[in-house]
């Protein structure tokens, strides 16, 4: 048996046999759009670009490495409908 930790009546996370899992939303959803609040900004990730645990869109590192999604990547250039 797992443990969970909820918000609301929505199922976050979950430790079973000792492995963390999160919930995905494949078959649910397209895409994430997500607000960087201090420009107003809008990022789009594919559902099929999100890890199953956490994805991370980076501004600016002190190292380039392959696994860094950078922000600028996934911006929005046009006005949702």
């Amino acid at each position: 048996m797992g443990n969970t930790k909820d918000r609301g009546d929505e199922t976050e996370a979950r430790v079973i046999n000792g492995e963390y899992r999160e919930r995905t939303y494949y078959g649910e959803v397209d895409a994430f759009v997500v607000r960087y609040p201090a420009s107003e900004t809008l990022y789009r990730v594919e559902i099929d670009e999100a890890n199953e645990q956490k994805m991370e869109l980076r501004f600016d590192s002190e190292i380039d490495h392959p696994s860094i999604n950078w922000a600028k990547e996934y911006e929005l250039d046009r006005v949702l409908p």
